[in-house]
């Protein structure tokens, strides 16, 4: 039963408030009365004489509430109490209506109505609260000089009235006060012995619980953790309170808590690592008025992990499967590519398959190296596979062979890792059921947030320039595999309908021919239109091979439009539907060079630059179209 330590005023009071208690029953372990001088020790002998909740009045009461972290009932005085004193005050001045000033601390009373007390008992009321006990003298002077005929007050406000020869009452708390503070503390005990009992009986469901559990506030800080959880990472739950908990299990991320806490979704059966050892997760957020005030994270333990797992890993990673492209530098200028871009970060994180769709050339091979790179997986094998020419005992060595098997490392028995399937629409019907049949079996395969890679996991992500489910209409492709890649699809746009990434590609390609060849070229302004308007039907693929047919045939510094073309493969079907170089050619070239004049303030230097010309050539073009020497120089045209 919760226990309640008295502090009060006076023998009085705790006589009231001792028959109170004893009325309902409330269990006392501590009873003192109390000043402003000794009040601190007594508080802490009601503490450790185990008090659940303090019983006070009036500015101890507030005093006491700023101590200690257990609850305080105060004791106020009555409606009808303060009609006693108001009548008591009244007779004790003899007068008709007599000022009478009520002081005391703002919590000490109930509830005053002034002007039903004025009407009843025919007297001038004043109320005259305070917050501290320095301020109870200032108090008593300050209705003395209003005026008032008697005051009402504790022991210090009547000793100092009757030093300066001022009619007084003590303040008194009867018990009725008494009896309704107690009433609230039976409430409270009844609480506070719930409270105890649902802790005690939800300590022994944890502690007994087969799993751990931990409790989480939406900070993600730790409130509570049961015995199997303080045994698994060896230390005690008074340890670990108030401690984020990725610290105390890194494989728990704050990535995840704020999936879980903002979006008040739940996690389920997410797999980390603990000690070598594989766990099985699911995190629900505490949900109370419709905000998350915390989670319980809930996991049992797996598997062990086999030590020789790490050894594979390395073996398979030191003979070149790894991905290399981070989305830090895959170019993506055009909004339709950053919108590809944004999605794949987003895809990191989970450990479905993905199928990445796009014409034949795009980038779908970095972008699943980009995948592999942002999300749990980063640290495995990323394993590359040609899916067109591949029979079925390939697959099946690919997938569930034995390493010394040769180069096909039995990927289930090894993960986790990566394993990029390219054009995977050219795989064997009986190809298909082997990949279906590990995708369904794979360990937990609903799916969930990549917090660690689960351990003999493999990471589908597939690639193809088809449209799966006419290969699927057509009788081609398993519609149950289409059904477990296409949970999550990406579709990169073809360079054609990307400019800004065609000039981006293009400086890239050249720049790394340059530097490999030491050979040193410049595209005009003509030439790089040119390349924009051209259609690229082998998109990255096919720019990379014009731009080193440029590097290796241009014959001069500058190369121009018409030489660029000699170098494009126009196939029958573009023909009618491309920019001829007259039609580039056809643009105004001295507005175009006025334009750049007067954006460069007439600098000959900054608008050769601007045009991808030499300052010589810009100075024979201008002399053509016949541009006034002093063009621009007026200022700069935004």
């Amino acid at each position: 039963m919760a226990k309640a330590a008295l502090l009060l005023p006076n023998i009085e009071i705790m006589e009231s408030v001792s028959y109170a208690a004893n009325l309902y029953h409330l269990s006392v372990c501590s009873t003192a009365i109390v000043d402003h001088t000794n009040i601190r020790h007594y508080i802490s002998q009601a503490l450790a004489d185990g008090a659940d909740f303090i019983i006070a009045r009036g500015s101890q009461a507030e005093l006491i509430q700023s101590l200690v972290s257990v609850p305080v009932v105060e004791i106020k005085i009555t409606s009808l109490e303060i009609g006693a004193m108001l009548k008591s005050a009244k007779d004790l001045t003899g007068m008709d209506c007599p000022a009478v000033a009520l002081t005391g601390p703002k919590n000490m009373f109930a509830y005053i109505d002034t002007d039903s007390f004025n009407r009843l008992f025919g007297i001038r009321l004043q109320v005259y609260l305070f917050q501290t006990v320095e301020e109870m003298v200032a108090t008593a002077k300050k209705a003395i000089a209003q005026k008032a005929d008697v005051v009402i007050g504790g022991s210090i406000v009547c000793e100092y009235c009757r030093s300066v020869s001022v009619p007084c009452l003590k303040t008194v708390s009867g018990r009725e006060s008494a009896l309704e503070a107690c009433r609230i503390a039976s409430q409270l005990s009844t609480a506070l012995d719930t409270e105890k009992q649902n802790a005690a009986s939800l300590k022994m469901l944890l502690d007994y619980a087969y799993s751990g559990i931990i409790h989480i506030d939406e900070h993600g800080r730790i409130l509570r953790v049961n015995r199997f959880v303080e045994t698994l990472v060896m230390m005690e739950a008074a340890s670990m309170e108030h401690m984020p908990v990725w610290r105390i299990i890194p494989g728990i991320t704050k990535k995840m808590l704020d999936y879980v806490l903002e979006k008040q979704k739940r996690i389920h059966s997410a797999a980390i690592l603990i000690n070598q050892s594989e766990f099985l997760i699911s995190i629900s957020p505490v949900l109370v008025e419709g905000a998350a005030t915390g989670a319980i994270i809930s996991f049992y333990e797996g598997r062990p992990v086999a030590a020789g797992n790490e050894e594979m890993k390395r073996e398979l990673m030191s003979q070149g499967h790894v991905a290399k492209m981070k989305f830090g530098s895959l170019i993506a200028r055009s909004p339709a590519m950053q919108a590809a871009v944004e999605r794949a970060r987003g895809f990191a994180d989970f450990q479905f398959p993905i199928l990445i769709t796009g014409e034949g050339g795009t980038e779908k091979l970095p972008l699943a190296e980009c995948i592999h790179n942002e999300g749990a997986f980063q640290d495995c094998p990323f394993i590359r596979f040609q899916c067109e020419d591949c029979d079925h005992s390939q697959m099946e060595a690919l997938l569930f062979g034995k390493p010394e098997n040769g180069s096909f490392p039995g990927l289930v028995y090894q993960g986790p890792c990566t394993l990029y399937l390219y054009e995977i629409g050219q795989l064997s019907l009986r190809s298909q059921q082997q990949l279906l049949r590990v995708i369904q079996s794979a360990p937990y395969p609903s799916g969930f947030l990549s917090l660690q890679a689960t351990p003999n996991r493999i990471r589908i992500i597939a690639s193809t320039r088809h449209n799966l489910l006419d290969l699927v209409e057509q009788g081609t492709f398993l519609r149950e595999l289409y059904y477990a890649l296409s949970v999550m699809t990406l579709t990169v746009p073809p360079l054609r309908e990307r400019p800004e990434d065609i000039t981006a590609w293009t400086d890239l390609y050249m720049r790394e021919f340059q530097e490999s060849y030491g050979r040193y070229i410049k595209l005009t302004g003509d030439a790089r239109k040119l390349l924009q308007s051209y259609q690229w039907p082998g998109n990255l693929m096919e720019l990379r091979m014009v731009c080193s047919r440029i590097l290796i045939h241009a014959s001069h510094y500058y190369v121009d439009a018409p030489e660029v073309e000699q170098y494009l493969d126009y196939p029958a079907a573009q023909k009618n539907g491309r920019m001829k170089v007259r039609e580039i050619q056809a643009f105004d070239p001295a507005a175009e060079i006025i334009a750049a004049l007067r954006r460069c303030g007439g600098s000959r230097e900054q608008t050769a630059k601007e045009l991808n010309i030499s300052t010589s050539t810009l100075w024979r073009r201008m002399k053509k179209y016949r541009i006034d020497k002093n063009e621009g120089k007026g200022g700069i045209t935004p």
